[in-house]
């Protein structure tokens, strides 16, 4: 039987099934504040259960594979969400990540991480473009700064990069 901590770390790993370790406790300490000794209890627990398995950093389910793309999605959830409790869930075909955040007003918005390597700056637009659901704003996850005026989509948008470790979100535009 588990706790409703483990309950909830169980359920994240099931979404996105391999997360390093701080990525997690991260989402841990968003939904439940000063109980953040209590992480790494609880993951222990779940290893000697092997519900949970770790190496070097990483938390995984028994037999997953890492996703590099889905990891770093989750670093721009992260920093997007700003200390906010995100609700989210794996994403399909080019888009990695779908997250809803809250905001001060009570109204939920919706976003979308799409990694974007180079070369594929077409297609991954072409996919969001193609994504029909509801409204949401695409998150292109991009590596470099030259790859700006090659993507778009009819949603609105915001572009992400990388720079001097630090994550940068600059509005795209239609």
């Amino acid at each position: 039987m588990l706790n409703p901590r483990q309950g909830y770390l169980m359920e994240v790993m099931e979404r996105l099934r391999y997360l390093r370790k701080d990525q997690l406790q991260s989402l841990f300490a968003l939904r439940f504040s000063g109980k953040g000794s209590l992480f790494q209890q609880d993951v222990r627990q779940l290893c000697y259960l092997n519900r949970l398995m770790e190496n070097s950093g990483f938390l995984f389910l028994p037999g997953r594979r890492r996703d590099d793309d889905v990891i770093a999605a989750v670093d721009v959830m992260l920093q997007f969400a700003a200390g906010r409790d995100p609700e989210f869930t794996a994403g399909h075909n080019a888009c990695k990540l779908a997250f809803f955040l809250t905001g001060a007003d009570g109204k939920v918005s919706a976003f979308k991480v799409y990694p974007v390597h180079m070369g594929r700056e077409a297609i991954v637009s072409a996919q969001a473009d193609a994504d029909t659901g509801r409204i949401h704003t695409v998150l292109f996850q991009i590596q470099d700064r030259s790859q700006i005026p090659l993507l778009g989509t009819a949603h609105p948008f915001h572009f992400v990069l990388w720079e001097d470790g630090r994550c940068r979100f600059l509005k795209g535009v239609p």
